[in-house]
């Protein structure tokens, strides 16, 4: 499976809403903060490897990397906002936003695609280049076959917030009044969540054991067979959740909030911040990062989560 953003030489990307993509290298001993100008601002990454990767954002920016240091803005079809972007390979790309905007990447340019609505789409993923989806307000969700996007039916209004699966046949929607929509291979079906709240992330290990966190430091978990709540031991509302295995899971969220899910319980842990932590990102047991607000970003060790510094604008997530 592939994951968001593979740091195997422990680079980290972070995305600045003002207009700044901050990237941190590991060399030897020392981590480093470099600041790369994007302007407008940007929304979300998605690095296909180690030195190939892509960011979007507002008024339809693009920019790209084939060596992991340095970004360009190759050409870009449109000024819509870009709210999500993922690929298969570096050849098949594809970037969702505003008024059902689709681009896609096919390893020399991006070109618009039909997407058949209007309605903003908010996430994208798949598991290879002839199944992608694309979900967003009003119970959208698209499909791509390899050659054109179609319809799904949710059988739902509510408006999608997240989207990720293990495979062709194992794929969770989520979003508002509780919504999860499941996809078997065949067709969307609704699951029962247990709750009316937004559902604002989903992350799991495998199709047996994901998580879906929201308000209230509510967090739902799924065993392959149903979905049950978990004691967060948090009241924070939790926005992002990641981890590498099922004894290494964190969720953040608002007031600085850090839950730790050991495999039996979820403990929270002395974050030092009170801003709101919007995503984790996991690279092992003793090293994962949280952002969130005003610029802030902390790294685990293992131990405990310290303060980072040097980034002065919002950051909203980052994926591992």
């Amino acid at each position: 499976m592939r994951k968001t953003l593979t740091l195997h030489s422990f680079r980290l990307l972070q995305i600045a809403l003002f207009g700044f993509l901050l990237m941190q290298t590991h060399t030897g001993l020392a981590l480093t903060w470099a600041t790369v100008s994007s302007n407008p601002p940007m929304t979300q990454v998605f690095m296909l490897s180690n030195t190939v990767g892509w960011s979007v954002g507002g008024q339809g920016a693009i920019r790209s990397t084939t060596d992991g240091n340095n970004w360009s803005i190759p050409a870009y079809p449109t000024t819509q906002d870009l709210y999500a972007v993922w690929a298969a390979d570096a050849n098949n790309a594809w970037a969702v936003g505003f008024a059902g905007t689709i681009l896609k990447w096919n390893g020399s340019i991006w070109t618009t695609q039909t997407s058949g609505t209007t309605n903003n789409l908010y996430a994208v993923w798949g598991t290879d280049a002839s199944n992608v989806w694309a979900v967003g307000i009003g119970g959208k969700i698209l499909k791509w076959n390899g050659s054109s996007w179609s319809v799904q039916t949710s059988g739902t209004s509510i408006d999608f917030r997240g989207i990720w699966g293990t495979d062709s046949a194992n794929i969770w929607a989520v979003g508002t009044n509780g919504t999860i929509l499941k996809w078997n291979g065949t067709v969307w079906s609704a699951s029962t969540s247990g709750t009316t709240n937004p559902i604002l992330a989903v992350w799991g290990t495998g199709a047996n054991q994901v998580w879906a966190v929201g308000l209230d430091g509510m967090i739902l978990y799924w065993d392959g067979t149903s979905w049950s709540p978990q004691v967060s031991n948090t009241t924070s509302s939790l926005f992002g959740i990641g981890g590498v295995n099922a004894t290494n899971v964190w969720a953040v969220g608002s007031s600085g909030a850090i839950v730790k899910f050991d495999g039996s319980v979820w403990t929270p842990q002395t974050s030092g911040t009170t801003s709101g932590l919007q995503g984790i990102a996991a690279l092992s047991s003793t090293k994962a990062f949280a952002v969130g607000f005003m610029g802030g970003y902390l790294q685990w060790n293992g131990t405990s989560w310290s303060q980072g510094a040097g980034v002065v604008a919002e950051l909203r997530s980052v994926w591992g």
